[in-house]
Protein backbone atom coordinates (compact mmCIF):
# COMPACT_ATOMS: atom_id res chain seq x y z
CA UNK A 1 0.00 0.00 0.00
CA UNK A 2 1.05 3.75 -1.48
CA UNK A 3 1.38 6.21 1.54
CA UNK A 4 -0.93 7.96 -0.74
CA UNK A 5 -3.36 5.42 -0.06
CA UNK A 6 -2.55 5.14 3.67
CA UNK A 7 -3.44 8.86 3.72
CA UNK A 8 -6.91 8.28 2.38
CA UNK A 9 -7.53 5.43 4.99
CA UNK A 10 -6.49 7.82 7.49
CA UNK A 11 -8.49 10.73 6.44
CA UNK A 12 -11.71 8.85 5.16
CA UNK A 13 -11.42 7.25 9.10
CA UNK A 14 -11.20 10.76 10.44
CA UNK A 15 -13.96 12.08 8.08
CA UNK A 16 -15.75 8.71 9.32
CA UNK A 17 -15.36 9.86 13.32
CA UNK A 18 -15.97 13.38 12.40
CA UNK A 19 -19.57 12.48 10.95
CA UNK A 20 -20.51 10.54 14.02
CA UNK A 21 -19.63 12.97 16.40
CA UNK A 22 -21.53 15.87 14.24
CA UNK A 23 -25.04 13.47 14.68
CA UNK A 24 -23.96 13.18 18.36
CA UNK A 25 -24.32 16.37 18.97
CA UNK A 26 -27.02 17.04 16.69
CA UNK A 27 -28.93 15.23 18.59
CA UNK A 28 -27.83 16.45 22.50
CA UNK A 29 -28.50 19.98 20.71
CA UNK A 30 -32.39 19.24 20.00
CA UNK A 31 -32.33 17.89 23.09
CA UNK A 32 -31.02 20.87 24.99
CA UNK A 33 -33.19 23.49 22.49
CA UNK A 34 -36.50 21.11 23.54
CA UNK A 35 -35.40 21.49 27.52
CA UNK A 36 -34.88 25.07 26.98
CA UNK A 37 -38.47 25.50 25.12
CA UNK A 38 -40.35 23.91 28.33
CA UNK A 39 -38.30 25.49 30.76
CA UNK A 40 -39.00 28.89 29.18
CA UNK A 41 -42.81 27.80 29.21
CA UNK A 42 -42.85 26.76 32.75
CA UNK A 43 -41.12 29.95 33.68
CA UNK A 44 -42.83 32.22 31.60
CA UNK A 45 -46.23 30.76 30.72
CA UNK A 46 -49.94 31.15 31.68
CA UNK A 47 -49.14 28.74 34.76
CA UNK A 48 -46.76 31.31 36.42
CA UNK A 49 -49.17 33.62 37.56
CA UNK A 50 -51.24 31.69 39.39
CA UNK A 51 -49.79 31.74 42.82
CA UNK A 52 -50.02 29.60 45.66
CA UNK A 53 -52.04 31.58 48.38
CA UNK A 54 -51.77 31.28 51.90
CA UNK A 55 -54.54 29.06 53.52
CA UNK A 56 -54.42 30.85 57.16
CA UNK A 57 -55.02 34.45 54.93
CA UNK A 58 -58.52 35.95 55.06
CA UNK A 59 -59.59 36.91 51.66
CA UNK A 60 -60.90 39.74 50.94
CA UNK A 61 -63.54 38.78 48.35
CA UNK A 62 -64.82 34.97 50.70
CA UNK A 63 -67.93 34.00 48.63
CA UNK A 64 -69.52 32.58 52.09
CA UNK A 65 -69.76 36.51 53.06
CA UNK A 66 -71.35 38.19 50.04
CA UNK A 67 -74.99 39.01 50.02
CA UNK A 68 -77.33 36.19 47.95
CA UNK A 69 -80.42 37.91 48.97
CA UNK A 70 -81.91 39.48 45.31
CA UNK A 71 -82.77 42.82 46.80
CA UNK A 72 -78.65 43.60 46.90
CA UNK A 73 -78.19 42.91 43.17
CA UNK A 74 -78.43 45.56 40.91
CA UNK A 75 -81.42 45.54 38.15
Amino acid sequence: MSSSEKTIKALTKTIETQLKTIEAMSNELALLREQVAYLTKKLYGKSSEKRDYNQNQLSLFDDMELPEEESDCPR
